[in-house]
């Protein structure tokens, strides 16, 4: 079964602190590839999420933590999974590793470098994981369960960059299942087919979580652990809740014990490692017993060899990566340099002042052209940097930027005479230019004055006119009218006269009558 290991962010060593910076980084990718050594060591690295170059994996996640402004602080987590010694199925632990990868961190939004390992009796590999989420740009946050008790995280839905070290345990064991790689699970339902002998002793098997399966699945994990030594095997082990009861290295004996608890009373649990070793003997036939002494002493005594030449290892890199800092600045100065030197001298052929230095200092100039040719020709580099510096506190190039300086003064005034005399045309232009149009817009005013005044002149005459064709039509209303009036004055009289004599006609009828 694989076993995951979570490699700690600093690392404390007499009182101080070395946290991860950019450099570590680049170191532990550096590391897991065998960069500049023995690279058969390693099956294969690639990237899940970044390129299966480390040097190019490592500027897109420099890239990444820039674009989200998270530069300091934690670079990376480090997580390595052990085999058991004897499985040696490489495609399977790469395929394994690969969906592990991409399940747990790359869906998730964190890029990861995987580099597999076939330098140990045991195979393992190492998954490198960009601290910044490239989504949000959120920090992965790893979990144990002390940091879950706490307030904040109690009935809460963890995040994304939130990860549970369980939850990873779990996922690894059911990824190795479905390739076929047994789990501990597996492991314990296997003990269960045995001849155990005593039905104490099945009981405690049966039971997953008795005190003597923590034990004996905690001592394995540790003597296994890529970190383990002698020296902080029983650190290890009490960090875990496991400590030594009696310890005797002569005789090779050790009892391991645990605390645990029966309701509310608390008890101890002591088992012998040499017992451990026979009753878990039948899960080791291809792989030696970690439980035996003589197999785990070797396997830390391995451990600790890989401690100090990685130790070595990281030394060396970090004097290089100095070396390399040194050599980079150097070599922009170097370039610097020589660009300078080159641009005097074109100034120098462009301004035709260096045929007359030639005439007194003719070696010089022969000197520096052979230097920069011979730079040219990569037989001088940046470490001839004094030589050039030598070269520049020469008389002859003291002269040629005393010319140059001249020369470019001169061309500056002539360039600013040029200049204010385009500025004094285009000032010229622009006068022209709005006195044309304000001759355009007087224009404009005059006849549209020149026509409101013929236009009122007009309306006018024709107001003049329709007054006076009012007042004619008025007269010749006031004529009519009188006539319509005598006309109605003679008919009265008339038809009175007549009536008056209609009267007195009846009247002298009516006296004849009588």
């Amino acid at each position: 079964m694989p076993i995951l290991k979570s490699i700690g962010a600093n690392k404390k060593v007499k009182n101080k602190v070395y946290t991860q910076t950019p450099a570590s980084l680049k170191r532990v990718l550096d590391y897991i590839t065998r960069k500049n050594k023995d690279e058969s060591e390693v099956y294969k690295s690639y990237g899940v999420g970044l390129s299966d170059n480390s040097d190019k994996a490592f500027k897109e996640i420099m890239f990444n933590k820039r674009a989200f402004d998270k530069i300091d602080g934690r670079q990376y987590k480090h997580y390595v999974t052990s085999y058991p010694v004897g499985f040696d199925d490489l495609q399977t632990i790469e395929k394994i590793t690969t969906k592990f990868a991409e399940k747990n961190f790359l869906e998730r939004g964190f890029k990861c470098y995987v580099a597999i390992h076939q330098d140990k009796d045991h195979f393992h590999s190492h998954i490198i994981v960009d601290s910044v989420n490239y989504l949000n740009g959120y920090k992965l946050q790893e979990l144990d369960e002390k940091q879950l008790l706490k307030a904040r995280y109690k009935d809460k839905k963890l995040e994304d960059w939130e990860i549970r070290l369980e939850d990873l345990k779990k996922s690894m064991e059911e990824i190795a299942l479905e390739y076929g790689v047994p789990s501990p699970e597996r492991s314990l339902g296997k003990a269960m087919t045995k001849n155990i002998g005593k039905m104490s002793k099945y009981k405690a098997l049966e039971k997953e979580n008795s005190w003597r399966n923590y034990i004996s699945k905690s001592w394995e994990e540790v003597i296994l652990e890529t970190t383990t030594t002698m020296e902080n095997l029983e650190q290890k082990l009490k960090e875990k809740g496991i400590y030594f009861n009696r310890f005797n290295a002569e005789n090779k004996t050790l009892t391991l014990a645990a605390e645990y608890t029966v309701g509310e009373e608390k008890k101890v649990g002591k088992i012998r490692l040499n017992k451990l070793a026979g009753e878990e003997d039948y899960r080791f036939q291809a792989t030696p017993n970690v439980y035996n002494w003589d197999n785990f002493v070797k396997i830390l005594e391995k451990h600790k060899e890989k401690e100090v030449e990685e130790e070595l290892t990281e030394d060396d890199i970090e004097k290089a990566l100095l070396t390399l800092e040194k050599d980079a600045l150097l070599e922009k100065e170097f370039a610097r340099e020589i660009e300078e030197v080159k641009l005097e001298l074109d100034k120098g052929r462009e301004y035709k002042t260096i045929t007359g230095i030639m005439l007194g200092y003719k070696e010089f100039y022969k000197e520096i052209t052979n230097f920069l040719k011979e730079v040219e020709d990569h037989k001088k580099d940046f470490k001839n940097l004094d030589e050039i510096k030598k070269i520049k506190e020469n008389e002859g190039w003291e002269l040629i930027l005393e010319f140059n300086q001249a020369h470019t003064l001169s061309k500056q005034k002539e360039k600013e005479r040029a200049e204010l005399e385009i500025e004094r045309e285009k000032q010229e232009k622009i006068k022209a230019e709005e006195e044309r149009k304000r001759k355009i817009e007087d224009e404009k005013i005059r006849r549209n004055n020149e026509y409101n005044e013929r236009h009122d002149r007009i309306r006018s005459e024709e107001k003049a006119r329709e007054q006076e064709r009012i007042k004619l039509n008025r007269a010749i209303e006031d004529n009519k009218f009188k006539d319509d009036i005598k006309e109605k004055e003679i008919k009265p009289v008339a038809e009175e006269k007549e009536v008056e004599n209609t009267i007195k006609r009846k009247e002298k009828e009516r006296e004849y009558g009588e």
